[in-house]
Parts: C-alpha cells; sequence; structure tokens
C-alpha cells in the first residue's frame, strides 16, 4: 500500500499526481583550494559512509542472448532512471537481451521468465539428477619419508678367513691394522605429521541440471514467453516517454511515479544529495521535502550515490 512518511506530502496527494500504489515506503587561493579539498574529502567519506557496494541483478545466460537476440526501441529523452540508486542520464535506449530488459546498456531487471522455462518447450530438453563434485579439504596425517643420510662405518680389507686353519689365521694385530673407517650412503623412513588436501564425498544433496542438446526453436510457446518480456520493455519505454521516473533495484520491486512526482524528485532530490551525508538523515530531510513517497530502501540506495547530485541540479536547471 503506499504511504506518505512527510507532513508534506499526504497519500492523496500522491495518488493525485498518479503514484504507482505498488510500492512501500571565498578569500585567498590558498583558502579556496582547501575547503574545495575539505568539501571533496567530505563528500568522499560521505559516501563510503553510506555504503559503495551494490546488489547486481541476476545475469542473464549467454545462451538466452544468442537464442532470444535483442529488441530495442527508439531513444526517449523523458523521465527519469535510477538503477540501485545510482542515476542515468538520458536520452533512454530501453532494450530486450536475451530474457532480461536493460537502459542504455545496463541491467535493471532480473531474467524476467527463466532460461529453463525456454528450454522446456524444445525437443532434446531433458533434467539429469547430479552429484556435487568431491570437496576439497585440509586435513593432517602422517605421512612417510625417506632420509638419505651419512653414518661412519668400519671396513676391512682382509675381510676372507683362512679355510686351513690357525696356520693360515693372521693374528689379531695384524687384523686390526687392516681396519678402516668410512662414510657411507644411507636411506631411512621415517614418519612426519602433515597437512594434506584430501578429497571427501560433497555432503550437499545432489542437483538438478538443465540438458539440452537439440536445436532451439521459435515454436508457439517460445514466442508466447518472449511477448511477455517484450510487453514489459514496451510499458517501461511508455511510462518513460510520459515523464515518469523509475527506481529499478536488485534487492527490492521497482518504485516508479508519474511526470509530477518526477518533477518533485528532479527539483528536490539533488539538494538532499548534497545537503545530507548520513543515511538517516538523509531519509529525514527527503521524507522532508516531499520525498516521502519512495520507500525507504530506495533512499538509502540514493544516499550511497549521492555524488551524484552535479548531475541531477544541472538538468533541473536546465528544465
Amino acid at each position: 500500500m503506499l504511504h506518505a512518511d512527510s507532513a508534506d506530502v499526504s497519500s492523496t496527494d500522491i495518488l493525485k499526481r498518479g503514484v504507482s500504489p505498488d510500492f512501500g515506503t571565498t578569500g585567498s587561493g590558498e583558502s579556496v583550494l582547501r575547503q574545495c579539498g575539505i568539501f571533496f574529502l567530505s563528500l568522499l567519506a560521505a559516501h563510503c559512509a553510506c555504503g559503495a557496494a551494490q546488489d547486481e541483478f541476476p545475469p542473464v545466460p549467454k545462451a538466452a542472448i544468442a537464442e532470444l537476440k535483442r529488441a530495442v526501441g527508439n531513444p526517449v529523452s523523458k523521465g527519469m532512471v535510477f538503477v540501485n540508486g545510482k542515476y542515468l542520464e538520458p536520452p533512454y535506449r530501453v532494450e530486450r537481451f536475451g530474457n532480461a530488459i536493460s537502459i542504455n546498456s545496463v541491467q535493471v531487471t532480473a531474467p524476467i521468465v527463466e532460461w529453463s522455462e525456454f528450454l522446456k518447450q524444445q525437443q532434446g530438453y531433458r533434467v539429469e539428477i547430479v552429484p556435487y563434485p568431491p570437496e576439497k579439504r585440509m586435513v593432517e596425517e602422517d605421512v612417510p619419508f625417506e632420509i638419505e643420510e651419512e653414518v661412519e662405518v668400519e671396513v676391512s680389507d682382509d675381510d676372507v678367513e683362512d679355510l686351513f686353519g690357525d696356520e693360515g689365521r693372521k693374528s689379531d694385530d695384524a687384523a686390526k691394522k687392516n681396519v678402516r673407517k668410512i662414510r657411507k650412503k644411507v636411506k631411512r623412513t621415517e614418519m612426519r605429521r602433515q597437512t594434506v588436501v584430501k578429497e571427501f564425498p560433497s555432503e550437499k544433496p545432489p542437483r538438478k541440471v538443465v540438458r539440452f542438446d537439440g536445436e532451439f526453436r521459435h515454436n508457439f510457446k517460445v514466442r508466447a514467453l518472449l511477448s511477455r518480456i517484450d510487453n514489459e520493455r514496451a510499458f517501461v519505454e511508455k511510462r518513460l516517454r510520459e515523464g515518469w521516473f523509475l527506481c529499478f533495484g536488485a534487492k527490492y520491486q521497482r518504485a516508479e511515479g508519474d511526470a509530477a512526482a518526477a518533477r518533485q524528485v528532479l527539483s528536490q532530490l539533488w539538494r538532499v544529495e548534497k545537503e545530507n551525508s548520513s543515511p538517516d538523515g538523509f531519509v529525514s530531510a527527503a521524507q522532508s521535502s516531499g520525498l516521502g513517497f519512495l520507500p525507504v530502501v530506495v533512499l538509502k540506495d540514493l544516499c550511497r550515490n549521492r555524488l551524484d547530485y552535479p548531475r541531477l541540479k544541472s538538468r533541473a536547471s536546465g528544465q
């Protein structure tokens, strides 16, 4: 249900404007340079404080783009577009690429019809149950190591015993004189504790994998699915031609409003973005400036991209 959090704009006023009801809520040169530097750093810090990371839409499969092709309309100079809080400048080219929609080459929707739904209408489509590959883990275990080392051993030059009794034997003193020490390389094996990588069966349950071996054909059912996406593309383009503002987000449904609401956004948003750095302050200022019809989640995305305000100010000045 559409609601207005601002005291300046009531729900009745917003509905009269036609906002879509399907979304919620000087000195010296050195001094000037220093001031500019501080101002820029303040903006940068505020931008980081609001959070630079943005969610992304699920990607469009390459096969969907290859088989479903693209469809694009004529450029539109009216309306306003924000994607995850970032302002896109006109003119706008609304395009269907594969099974999703983009504006000025920026993806603005998730796949409207899943690619698997198109494949289900084809001969050669099948679903296989495939186990996940083994998982690699680090474990500790005893591993045999072969070690080569030098040892000192005694050898005798006269190691042949006399076979003819005492008369053929040398005396003990003579035998000792023939003994010498040498160093010899020997090998031995010992166990050592070591971290190794081993494979274990995956704990995940088997997953469904779509296989398609045939030739993709644009049959009646495929054309019907494709028309749903083309109709959505045409609807977005129509909204822009009528001057609406559209806020697309990966983590929320599209927020939109008619030409009157778009003018309110254009006239007030750049001021809010310029003067407010914290998310809470930004939301409060926006709601007090007659932008309470924008959901809070959208306002926070706009806060993350508040450095867009010079472009919005420039466009507002030109109207």
